[in-house]
């Protein structure tokens, strides 16, 4: 039996994927898809691709660079959205806060670490001209957790992709303070290496058809009513939302000059190993004749 497992977070990012895999659009090419929502994030996909619980990955360009140099057995194959993704700065609606700056030495949540709200803490400290250390960080699991944790007060702030948060912060549970947007592409497709070499042109095939339903849903009427029932969001959120958004059309696998901002990130803040930019693409690309 062709079973293969697809993950990702639970957001409007990942609605070509649910649509294609609720629709059964890949029963030609596996017996069975199951799709599998990750609220916790980039962090515990990376952990499942690990175990062999996950075999492909919708997932945050950053984090899974970090683990697949530190030691996941898993490849990079494509950019899946251009754009950036817009991080809200959270803070409790209790708290006095009003600046960012307002935020230096404060403790912040994360859903784990080598998640994205870890990761991107890092580069919102950057932009500031703050220092980070591991001890400032208090992993919350998800988003529940980071606005229980807010709220009582135990932390102080939390990054997470705006529009998500978007109706707590309209229902008053949260504060968006700041923006941070990420400075590179920010998902991408990632595959576990012995799952590819098994299905490679299944694997191929699938993200042909979702680079094609990605594009075709530009142009789709009902689309953003249809992804404002499916994750919550009010339409006129997800009208600005989209308006920015840009799925990846290109048919190609990933370059290293796609992934020399993140490296050049992760190396500064030495979270990753020294490696020359050869044995790098090695780890990262594995496949040198992917083609689609």
């Amino acid at each position: 039996m062709k079973k293969i497992t697809v993950g990702g977070v639970p957001e409007h990012y990942n609605y070509p994927w649910k649509l294609t895999t609720r629709n059964e659009d890949f029963k030609d090419l596996f017996d069975e898809v199951i799709w599998k929502d990750y609220p916790s994030g980039t962090g515990a996909m990376c952990q499942d691709l690990r175990s062999g619980d996950l075999d492909l990955a919708i997932i945050l360009t950053e984090g899974v660079t970090r683990d697949i140099l530190n030691g996941n057995d898993s490849s990079i194959l494509q950019v899946y959205v251009d754009s950036p993704l817009i991080w809200g700065v959270h803070t409790g609606s209790q708290n006095d806060f009003q600046e960012p700056f307002d935020l230096e030495n404060k403790k912040i949540a994360i859903s784990r670490f080598n998640s994205g709200s870890h990761l991107m803490s890092y580069v919102y400290a950057d932009k500031l001209g703050w220092k980070l250390t591991e001890d400032d960080f208090v992993v919350v699991n998800d988003l529940q957790g980071a606005v229980d944790s807010l709220q009582k007060g135990e932390t102080h702030y939390f990054l997470w992709e705006k529009f998500t948060t978007k109706p707590r912060v309209d229902s008053g549970e949260l504060k968006m303070i700041d923006e941070c947007p990420t400075p590179w592409p920010c998902f991408v497709i990632v595959v576990k290496n012995e799952v590819y070499a098994k299905y490679k042109m299944e694997i191929d095939e699938m993200i042909k058809r979702i680079k094609e339903k990605a594009q075709k849903l530009y142009s789709d009427d009902d689309l953003i009513s249809n992804v404002s029932k499916e994750f919550g969001l009010l339409q006129e959120d997800v009208i600005l939302w989209h308006h920015n958004l840009r799925w990846n059309a290109k048919n190609e696998r990933i370059s290293m000059s796609e992934l020399e901002k993140p490296i050049q990130f992760l190396k500064q803040l030495d979270m990753i190993p020294e490696m020359s930019k050869e044995d790098m693409e090695a780890e990262l690309i594995q496949d040198s004749e992917f083609k689609m």
